[in-house]
């Protein structure tokens, strides 16, 4: 997924997660959650000290990570993307604001487009990565 590629790599100049960033939900297969050879998400990962309580994040903070580099989060209106823009947009937007780049943080809600990447997702992200690269 781009939100995991772009909060590790800077080369990742910029990135387009679709239907994949929320608090609440990673998603559930090994290409959206990046599952760790003991099958657990990386979400939800043992503390890197050993010590007893777990760390715990979700892909709205992952998304963050790319901040200030351009980013389109493209959210939908029938999966766990359906609150973007009131919940995870406005988080991750703050981030940007940090490095005062707010701008350069978007959110495409389409509230009746399907969990896929479709026509009108492909469309936004051809226009956002000419005007970025």
């Amino acid at each position: 997924q781009t939100i995991l590629l772009a909060a590790v790599d800077p080369r990742v100049q910029v990135s387009v997660p679709c239907v994949m960033v929320s608090a609440d939900m990673f998603g559930g297969c090994c290409c959206e959650s990046g599952w760790r050879e003991n099958g657990a998400p990386i979400h939800d990962a043992p503390h890197p000290h050993g010590l007893a309580e777990k760390v715990k994040t979700n892909n709205a903070e992952i998304a963050a990570l790319a901040a200030p580099r351009p980013q389109l989060l493209i959210s939908c209106g029938n999966d766990w993307t359906k609150h973007t823009p009131s919940k995870e947009y406005p988080f991750i937007k703050r981030i940007y604001d940090l490095y005062q780049k707010g701008s350069l943080v978007l959110n495409l809600h389409l509230p009746d487009d399907l969990h896929d990447y479709g026509f009108n997702k492909r469309i936004a992200l051809y226009a956002f990565m000419s005007k970025h690269l």
